[in-house]
């Protein structure tokens, strides 16, 4: 699947199992960074927003070497993926680390 349509997919399904409004936005903050898009949502009333990096056949160690750079930076990131397994998603959440996948998991 390609990066985009993963990307929008996982958007698509996020917002169908919360209910919570998406908008994305060119990575115009960044740009040293390798963030697809900026990802804003409101939770709770409160803003956040998420520099996006969307990759396919998500590894643990490929979500760890997206991540590290932001943060090192203190700048909020969530990655985007076909699909996640459940040992990764797991893991991710003991970190503490934002994902979403086009399977709908979050």
């Amino acid at each position: 699947m390609h990066p985009q349509k993963i990307l929008h997919t996982a958007v698509e399904k996020l917002q169908q199992t919360t209910g919570i409004a998406v908008s994305l936005q060119t990575n115009a903050k960044c740009p040293e960074l390798k963030a697809d898009v900026l990802l804003s949502i409101a939770l709770n009333g409160k803003p956040l927003e998420f520099a996006v990096e969307t990759k396919r056949h998500l590894t643990s160690a490929k979500a760890h070497l997206t991540l590290e750079p932001y943060h090192v930076r203190h700048i909020p990131a969530l990655l985007a993926t076909d699909y996640a397994n459940p040992k990764l998603v797991e893991q991710l959440k003991n970190q503490g680390s934002n994902f979403i996948d086009a399977a709908g998991n979050a």
